[in-house]
């Protein structure tokens, strides 16, 4: 038998298979430390991508937590890896573009992939079209990608700066901004997903900050329990679980948002208007409800309308009973995906409106319902933005602007006398033709009459007046009044009006876009011709060819009511779907779903009367009846469920004369007038004498605008009933907090030996009074130095020699050594806790090791 030799132990299995680099790999990649930090990560970033996926801010949101998620592993990867930056980055960003090219793909739908990039083409061909050109569109595909591609930057920027980094604070901001943007956008309050977004961020900056430190301590060779982070992280969340409940239990006393806060919201309001425009139809409508009243009014698809209240509104004449149209502003021009405002010109309301439209009652020339209006604001919406009229603005008490179409407004020049310097605005606008009501006069430097703006009288009673605007938001518990004038019109007289349409009528309110498909047009020729027809009222022409029929040239109010017939039998449905990408949205829902809600009949009535050759647009706003009455406040309660929208057709002479073809309400939305002597044929003009008036210099009418002239009814007193429950919470949660850190100091510590615990509470403690364990520093040496530092400190040697048994010798006190421990502890704990106080009280020096 060979003689064997035992030299050496064998080699381990794992030693054998698992090369250097394969160890520092798993090293890198597979500490626990990592992942549970990548768990709070994902826990943070969930917190945002799950709701803003499901929260409905489109009708198919794209897959964005899985983004996310993919986002997040990928930059642990590359910030653990050993790439620089200027490496590691454009490899993320070129990462990023094939996520996001790969679920724009499965967003276009089926088809091969030649088909499907052909597709992503065109659309966004399309989308830069409008973009640039004007128009609003109804395909979400380029928002769609845009939002995975902010995704993707933003969670590969939180993960970086985790993981690389080890700072959470600037990987926190994007998504801070994007539940910013949710809560403007689609609801006011603190939600559970901003909750849990503050407490796994709150975590993960705890997080950080810990493993940073145990990067430092691990280069010093400085000792630490091994279950450190699990012991922090418990600690931090208890703690944050406490002050959040005491946050939310707190009273709520008289605080506004800051004004730098709330401006900064406003500003996001004002620059949604392109957003909303190209953004596709998007349903965020807590906040800012189903019409925004901004410039652009995109079609949404399926809604859903909530009881939130938004005013409220008491009418000042009791002999009026709803229904009330409270109109905040109207739309020109057409669109496959929605709605634009066209040109607009603002003007104050002059005094001069209310003085004619009284001589023109007086005289018996003018008929109609005045209806005075007492508006509150019961939330902070974007109903704060417009002032709301049932009618023909008359008058309000606040500060506004009054936004008319740019080219009802006429310059005339004026012959004056030294060119008008010794008279005053008002004598210049008294001396006007009657057919012209003054707005304004225009001076030069040398205080000379340069032309007189104002509006043609005879083409209607009133300015028109697209929209009032405050100079101030309306904010919630603020107040104003408003008055407007409702023409009374009979069917012969509309009839009789004629189609001889002022140059700005005709040039603005027949725009169509020239896309529109022509199966549109010939549907309202149609329904117009058979509605005519059955009436006997079908208007022909005869020429060469023979007698044909011209719908055309019927009465504009014989048209309007033949498709407001035809439209009615469409029922209403708020699941309606999103119009197809490329698709025109009237089209679609004349001839696809034949069903929706008062956006989709109004706008088809608007567009069908264009294609006839009758000027309409779209007005938007609410409408309330009795059922929204409340008895108890005597006033109309509007929430969000009674948005609506209505066509508004022009009849010379009369104006703008509101029209319903939408079947849930009637098709009359006028106010009743319940009493008789109410006249219909002449208003009475002591009426408008107590009505509030616009303010203009021009009449020396001394009236003061602004804030303190609308009745505001937010809370006058300095908020003392709110002093004592402030204090009561302050002290509870003082006491809150102190107990928890108690409770983390104890806690800190557990599980090891009593000797153990008592020296880390030591080395603490006098490292808060100015004198930390330095390296290399031995327990003897510390507790020498310390009682050195410090006169009268005793006792500390007894509790370095029982760590140093405990600590390394394995052995634990006996019985006498740990009442002696116990015996001297609370004396040590006073003497560094009063060196601690007396640090703070003094001016601050730098730290002195104990030697």
């Amino acid at each position: 038998m060979a003689e064997m030799e035992w030299t050496r132990a064998a080699p381990r299995a794992a030693e054998r298979i698992a090369p250097e680099w394969l160890k520092n790999l798993a090293g890198r990649y597979l500490d626990w430390e990592d992942w549970l930090t990548l768990a709070l990560l994902l826990a943070a970033i969930a917190s945002v991508s799950v709701p803003l996926e499901g929260g409905g801010w489109t009708e198919n949101m794209p897959a964005i937590t899985l983004v996310s998620v993919l986002a997040a592993v990928t930059a642990m990867f590359l910030a653990r890896s050993q790439l620089a930056v200027y490496l590691a980055w454009p490899l993320g960003i070129l990462t990023g573009a094939l996520i996001t090219l790969w679920q724009a793909l499965i967003m276009v739908g089926p088809g091969t992939p030649e088909e499907r990039l052909d597709a992503i083409y065109w659309r966004f061909n399309d989308w830069f079209y409008k973009a640039l050109n004007g128009g609003v569109s109804n395909d979400s595909l380029p928002f769609h990608v845009l939002i995975v591609g902010l995704t993707w930057m933003g969670v590969f920027l939180f993960s970086w700066s985790v993981f690389r980094w080890q700072n959470a604070w600037i990987g926190l901001i994007p998504g801070g901004i994007a539940l910013f943007l949710d809560t403007t956008l689609i609801g006011d309050s603190l939600s559970g997903a901003a909750l849990l977004y503050y407490l796994f961020g709150f975590l993960l900056i705890m997080r950080t900050s810990l493993t940073s430190r145990m990067s430092r301590w691990r280069r010093d060779g400085t000792a630490y329990p091994q279950l450190i982070s699990l012991t922090f992280l418990n600690f931090s969340s208890w703690l944050l679980l406490v002050m959040i409940a005491a946050a939310w239990i707190a009273p709520v006393g008289p605080f506004h948002t800051p004004q730098p806060v709330q401006g900064f919201v406003d500003r996001i309001e004002a620059a949604g208007v392109d957003f909303v425009r190209l953004a596709g139809p998007l349903h965020v409508k807590k906040v800012v409800p189903l019409h925004s009243y901004t410039g652009v009014l995109p079609f949404q698809g399926s809604v859903s309308l909530t009881e939130r209240e938004l005013l409220s509104v008491k009418v000042n004449d009791p002999n009026l009973k709803g229904p009330y149209i409270l109109r905040g502003t109207v739309y020109d021009k057409y669109g496959s995906g929605g709605w634009e405002s066209g040109k607009r010109q603002g003007e104050n309301l002059s005094p001069y409106t209310v003085q004619r439209l009284t001589e023109q009652i007086q005289s018996g020339s003018v008929n109609g319902t005045l209806v005075p209006l007492d508006v509150q604001v019961v939330a902070n919406s974007v109903v704060g933005t417009v002032i709301f009229v049932p009618g023909q603005a008359v008058s309000a008490d606040r500060a506004l602007t009054a936004q008319m179409p740019a080219d009802s407004v006429q310059r005339y020049v004026v012959d004056l006398p030294d060119g008008g310097q010794n008279i005053t605005d008002g004598q210049v606008m008294a001396g006007a033709p009657k057919n012209l009501i003054p707005l304004k006069v225009v001076r030069d430097s040398s205080n000379r009459v340069q032309y007189v703006e104002a509006f043609n009288g005879a083409d209607q009673a009133l300015p028109d007046v697209a929209s009032l605007e405050p100079n101030d938001r309306v904010d919630k518990g603020q107040s104003y009044q408003v008055s407007s004038f409702i023409p009374t019109t009979t069917p012969e007289e509309l009839q009789k009006a004629g189609r001889n349409y002022p140059t700005w009528v005709s040039s603005q309110y027949l725009q169509l876009p020239d896309d529109l498909p022509q199966r549109v047009k010939d549907l309202a020729r149609e329904i117009t011709s058979r509605y005519l027809q059955t009436h006997g009222i079908l208007p022909t022409e005869t020429d060469k060819a023979g007698t044909r029929q011209v719908p055309e040239k019927a009465s504009a109010y014989d048209l309007s009511v033949a498709i407001q017939e035809y439209l009615r039998a469409f029922p209403v449905d708020y699941s309606v779907p999103d119009t197809p990408a490329g698709r025109d949205t009237v089209d679609y829902f004349l001839f696809d779903t034949q069903r929706g809600y008062f956006d989709y009949h109004a706008s088809a009535m608007v567009v069908m009367l264009r294609s006839l050759g009758v000027p309409a647009r779209l007005g938007v706003g609410f409408v309330v009846d009795e059922s929204d009455y409340d008895h108890d406040t005597e006033a109309y309660v509007v929430r969000d469920r009674n948005s609506y929208a209505w066509p508004q057709i022009y009849f010379p002479g009369y104006g703008w004369v509101d029209f319903n073809p939408t079947p849930d309400r009637p098709a009359d939305l006028r106010p009743q007038v319940s009493d008789p002597t109410t006249p219909h044929a002449g208003l009475d003009p002591d009426i408008l004498k107590q009505l509030p008036v616009g303010a203009d210099p021009i009449f020396d009418i001394e009236k003061q605008f602004g804030d303190a002239g609308a009745a505001d009814t937010t809370a006058s007193d300095s908020g003392n009933g709110y002093a004592t429950w402030i204090i009561v919470a302050m002290v509870g949660l003082a006491v809150i907090i102190a107990g928890a850190a108690a409770l983390g100091w104890q806690r800190s510590v557990v599980g090891l030996p009593l000797a153990q615990q008592h020296w880390e509470k030591l080395v603490r403690l006098s490292s808060w009074a100015g004198c930390p364990l330095q390296q290399g520093q031995t327990p003897a040496e510390f507790a020498n130095g310390l009682q050195r530092r410090f006169l009268g400190l005793r006792g500390v040697s007894v509790l370095a020699a029982a760590y140093n048994r405990s600590r390394f010798g394995r052995r634990p006190p006996d019985a006498a050594e740990l009442e002696r421990i116990r015996e001297l502890w609370p004396d040590i704990r006073a003497a560094l806790v009063s060196a601690i106080l007396g640090r703070l009280t003094r001016q601050k020096q730098p730290p002195q090791p104990p030697v």
